[in-house]
């Protein structure tokens, strides 16, 4: 299978600790991956066009980013967000296990 997917998740996070920033800053982090899905299962007709299955597998990236945005915009906030969008990239790269426990489907 192929696919698309997107995760978009906003936060707010407390870089006094690391940076010479007050208070908390608002941060997003995006992932978008296209992707290559391969699996191995199993499938069985219940009636004449009813199935059901399962199957187990993993998720290839073909083409991913991941970036990380801090609005505010020091040199030092600057140089985290770049690491952390390293970071970020790397794992968009990771292959992901997929376990489709039950798949019901419809023959025509």
């Amino acid at each position: 299978g192929l696919g698309y997917q997107i995760f978009h998740i906003g936060t707010s996070i407390d870089l006094s600790q690391l940076l010479p920033m007050p208070g908390h800053s608002n941060a997003s982090f995006t992932f978008q991956i296209f992707y290559l899905s391969l699996g191995l299962g199993g499938r069985w007709n219940l009636s004449e066009p009813l199935t059901i299955g399962f199957d187990l597998g993993c998720q290839i990236p073909l083409l991913s980013t991941g970036s990380l945005a801090v609005p505010n915009r020091t040199i030092e906030s600057q140089q985290l967000a770049d690491s952390a969008s390293k970071a970020l990239g790397y794992l968009s790269n990771l292959l992901l296990p997929r376990v489709n426990l039950i798949k019901i489907g419809y023959e025509f």
